[in-house]
């Protein structure tokens, strides 16, 4: 584990980069039933006092078309095991923009968005993608 020094004294932390991959159930969408295949790559900061902070990229796949579905990008912030999601995307199945909050857990997503077409959906997502690691000095 790599230990950076902050420039504020006695500040200590931990950058990981991770890619992951799992499965994503939409819910109140009517576009496909099939679940979605995910790639995903998550980059976060851990402070001593176990805050973490960083940015999700996904890019959902559909399996009913095996054609991509969404792009989305969000911020996170909060402890190692519920982060807090917010973000923007685009779903190429439905040709529209999405705005998007949710809950991060060790394995885990469920999310509500909504399209600019003004059409809400709630996801949720299974993925290999666990805790942030925790500072240990």
């Amino acid at each position: 584990m790599l230990l950076y020094q902050s420039a504020r004294a006695g500040e200590a932390y931990h950058d990981e980069t991770r890619a992951y991959i799992g499965l994503q159930f939409i819910f109140g969408d009517a576009v496909g039933t099939m679940p979605g295949f995910v790639l995903g790559f998550r980059h976060s900061r851990t402070r001593t006092d176990n805050t973490v902070t960083g940015g999700d990229l996904s890019l959902a796949i559909s399996l009913d078309t095996f054609r991509p579905d969404a792009i989305r990008l969000s911020y996170l912030e909060g402890k190692c095991n519920v982060l807090g999601q917010y973000g923007l995307g685009y779903s190429f199945t439905k040709q529209a923009n999405l705005l998007f909050v949710g809950i991060v857990g060790p394995l885990n997503k469920v999310f509500a968005e909504i399209d600019s077409g003004k059409n809400p959906a709630l996801g949720l997502e299974l993925n290999t993608q666990d805790c942030a690691g925790k500072v240990i000095l």
